[in-house]
C-alpha cells in the first residue's frame, strides 16, 4: 500500500512525496499545491509511517474519494495531466 501511495502522490504532484530519510520516517507530506481534502486523506492514509495504520485495499474500496462520481467526458487526458501537445516538424529531408 506504501508503493501505491508513493505512486499516487507522484502522479498527482509530479514529484516524490519524501526527499530524505527523515521525511520518510516522519511521514510528513508537503505537497506543492492544494488538492481536495479527500485525496489528501487517502494519501496520508496510504503513506502513514506505521504499517498497521495504513489503508488497506478494502479500506480504499470503501473510501468516499475513490467512489466519487466522475463524468470523464468533462476531462481530456492533456488537461488532467497538465501537459501540452506539440507537433514536431523536422527541417531535415528524409532519404
Amino acid at each position: 500500500m506504501w508503493a501505491l501511495g508513493v505512486t499516487l502522490y507522484t502522479l498527482v504532484f509530479g514529484e516524490n512525496p519524501f526527499f530524505d530519510v527523515e521525511e520518510t520516517i516522519s511521514g510528513h507530506l508537503q505537497p506543492p499545491y492544494f488538492t481536495s481534502p479527500g485525496l489528501m486523506k487517502v494519501l496520508l492514509w496510504l503513506l502513514h509511517p506505521h504499517p498497521k495504520s495504513r489503508a488497506t485495499l478494502k479500506d480504499l474500496e470503501r473510501d468516499r474519494w475513490t467512489n466519487q462520481e466522475v463524468d470523464i467526458s468533462q476531462f481530456s487526458f492533456e488537461s488532467v495531466l497538465g501537459i501540452h501537445t506539440y507537433t514536431y516538424v523536422s527541417n531535415e529531408s528524409v532519404c
